[in-house]
């Protein structure tokens, strides 16, 4: 893809404006509806009432195999990171901890469900003049975030400031109509569309995963590797913000297309089992006849 000279110097000037993912706040700011000042002091305190509350720290390091002092400190360091890519937090805390990421990423669930099943959130947010709804809805919506954002990289994908929102959505319709209606890439693994939409789901997860990385080499890695989801032209003319933004786009409108394939095909499924009652239970009502006549012959 890049092996002439200004191809080269083309995928260097997209590196160079690659973006940031998302930080927490942003994220969860946006979900929720809440002010990302007001996110941050709810997050931030929810942490560290956490980091300090021993009853707690022992029954997430009893659900975690880890001791109580390492779940305070995950949760102290989660706190004090809430402005870096949401991505990246894990497995930075994994590094400075010296705890396996999927470890990490344990502490936070059950810190998350602790905060939003039981008591806690009120506790929290008396201790620092919060309301308890904020602290739960704070929690809940933070809990995918951070445990699952490789999965969701579009909500930690950020939208370059060079497109406008009219322009974005433009874009994302554009892609939801090339699922809906264009033809299916020829290949041996492809028969139906929703196995395309599926496919290019994975494709665009994992690219933008390697866009948004601090590694150089998996960036190089992802343009690389870009020309197989968007037009090669295409992305030879865009910023490093704008490939994301278009990319960002384009794995919305394939998991939207998913979405609406998947509800048609339980409102398909639901009337089938309709249609299979209605036929299970006509037979009964012609036995019922052919006994009627069968009376009246005898009489």
């Amino acid at each position: 893809m890049y092996s002439r000279p200004h191809a080269l110097e083309q995928k260097q000037s997209i590196m160079k404006t690659l973006p940031r993912a998302n930080a927490i706040t942003h994220i969860i700011s946006i979900k929720i509806k809440i002010p990302k000042e007001k996110i941050e002091l709810v997050s931030s305190s929810m942490f560290n009432y956490g980091a300090a509350n021993h009853d707690l720290t022992t029954l997430i390091a009893a659900k975690t195999a880890l001791i109580p002092e390492k779940v305070s400190e995950v949760l102290t360091l989660f706190s004090q990171n809430l402005k870096e890519p949401a991505p990246q937090i894990a497995e930075k805390i994994a590094s400075q901890t010296k705890i396996e990421r999927e470890k990490v990423i344990n502490v936070i669930k059950e810190f998350s469900d602790a905060v939003t099943d039981t008591k806690l959130a009120e506790e929290i947010a008396a201790k620092q003049n919060l309301e308890a709804a904020d602290v739960k809805k704070v929690a809940a919506a933070q809990k995918p975030v951070l445990t699952e954002a490789d999965k969701n990289i579009e909500d930690v994908t950020p939208v370059s400031p060079q497109v406008t929102i009219d322009e974005y959505e433009q874009v994302k319709k554009m892609w939801v109509e090339h699922y809906e209606k264009g033809e299916i890439p020829p290949a041996e693994n492809l028969k139906t569309r929703a196995e395309w939409v599926d496919q290019d789901i994975v494709l665009i997860t994992n690219t933008l995963n390697k866009l948004l990385s601090e590694d150089k080499n998996l960036q190089e890695q992802a343009l690389d590797e870009v020309g197989f989801i968007l037009p090669i032209f295409l992305v030879n003319n865009l910023s490093g913000e704008q490939l994301v933004t278009y990319l960002k786009a384009k794995i919305e409108a394939a998991k939207e297309v998913k979405s609406l394939g998947l509800k048609e095909k339980e409102i398909a499924d639901r009337l089938e089992e309709q249609s299979e009652k209605v036929e299970v239970n006509r037979p009964k009502k012609k036995e019922a006849a052919k006994t009627m006549e069968m009376k009246r012959e005898i009489s």
